[in-house]
């Protein structure tokens, strides 16, 4: 049985058109630490019982100057939506739970897992980059 850490995210662009420009909820937050396991690509980890996480993993650390993140759970992880700009949270996940970390934590992730598909010998993107 698998549990699920997902958010919200601007899947394409925040530009407030269509689809892709609004934020949509329950985007999978792949390669994510979430107690002592490493979610998949689709958001899903197998601990059982109650798990803490942030916006960190092996690919991918955001440093977000409106604080930190940290969400704890026992039947997955929701990061939620959030309106508003800068440093607006959706009241859970810490002051670093904004749209902006969200959306890049899974952008970055991505476009990531994307790249090592395509150039498996490169060793930089192995490496965590942290995001600010």
């Amino acid at each position: 049985h698998y549990l699920e850490s997902k958010g919200g995210v601007f899947p394409i662009s925040n530009d407030g058109r269509d689809q892709g420009g609004i934020q949509q909820s329950g985007w999978p937050m792949a390669y994510m630490n979430v107690g002592n396991e490493v979610t998949d690509t689709g958001g899903n980890y197998l601990n059982i019982g109650s798990v803490t996480a942030s916006f960190n993993g092996p690919y991918v650390l955001i440093s977000d100057r409106c604080g930190s993140s940290s969400l704890s759970g026992s039947n997955g992880l929701d990061w939620g939506t959030s309106g508003g700009t800068d440093c607006t949270t959706p009241g859970k996940g810490g002051s670093g739970n904004t749209h902006s970390a969200r959306t890049n934590f899974f952008e970055l992730n991505k476009v990531m897992e994307v790249a090592r598909s395509h150039l498996p010998g490169n060793s930089w993107l192995k490496k965590r980059l942290r995001v600010n």
